[in-house]
């Protein structure tokens, strides 16, 4: 089964998510979101909503820890992925260990290929958009690191995996993200992007070596009190 995983604060979108999945699969999956919001309709039988109200990067790790799929991907309630995407994904991840599987971004109409050349920090070689990958690697790598507030850290987990020397595959397939419709990096992302280039880069230049080991989650308080770093408004963004 593919777990699909976010975290979202935008119940009207939701449905949008569920069919965006639905038509990019015809594996089992399971879709699950934390949110501190009620959808306001039921939801289907395959699709989990947990209540949280903790920072978005926690509440996307908590999301991630609830998966029950062999294989895992995160997602945003703004990406769009065309048919059959996700089944080539979980072919690719399946087909070889320390493998990181991810369509090609787009924003709206236009290609974004741009992105994979580098991503935030600047890592040689490919760059996949929240790839899929085998669940047991996610937990073995110990998830997101608590340092980042709202973006990123599935970005650093995925920089992480590459420099021990995992492989990225893009499958000919589109993930689009709807120009216009993100709010999380408007309001936070930026400060979380200066904290990933801080760890990988040094003068700007991308670096290979990690500035200091990554943090790890506490599980028992996962879903109730905000862990690592808290800064102002990117620990509020519920409310």
């Amino acid at each position: 089964m593919i777990s699909i995983f976010a975290t979202s604060i935008r119940p009207f979108l939701w449905a949008r998510v569920h069919e965006t999945i639905k038509k990019s699969t015809i594996r089992p999956f399971e879709i699950v979101f934390t949110s501190p919001f009620d959808p306001g309709v039921r939801l289907p039988r395959y699709f989990r909503l947990i209540k949280t109200g903790v920072k978005p990067a926690q509440a996307l790790e908590a999301a991630a820890r609830a998966c029950q799929g062999d294989l895992i991907m995160g997602t945003t309630d703004d990406l769009i992925y065309e048919p059959g995407a996700l089944d080539l994904m979980a072919e690719a991840v399946e087909s070889e260990e320390r493998t990181l599987a991810s369509a090609r971004y787009w924003v709206g109409d236009r290609d974004e290929y741009c992105y994979h050349q580098g991503g935030a920090v600047g890592v040689p070689g490919l760059t996949p958009l929240c790839p899929m990958m085998r669940t047991k690697d996610w937990c073995e790598a110990g998830g997101t690191d608590p340092i980042f507030c709202s973006s990123y850290g599935y970005d650093d987990l995925v920089v992480r995996l590459q420099m021990d020397h995992w492989k990225t595959i893009l499958v000919d397939r589109r993930v689009t993200e709807l120009k216009g419709e993100s709010d999380l990096w408007n309001s936070s992302g930026n400060v979380d992007l200066q904290i990933i280039r801080g760890l990988w880069c040094q003068d700007k230049t991308f670096t290979c070596k990690r500035a200091k080991p990554p943090g790890s989650y506490n599980d028992a308080m996962l879903l109730t009190e905000n862990q690592g770093e808290v800064r102002g408004s990117q620990a509020t963004r519920w409310k």
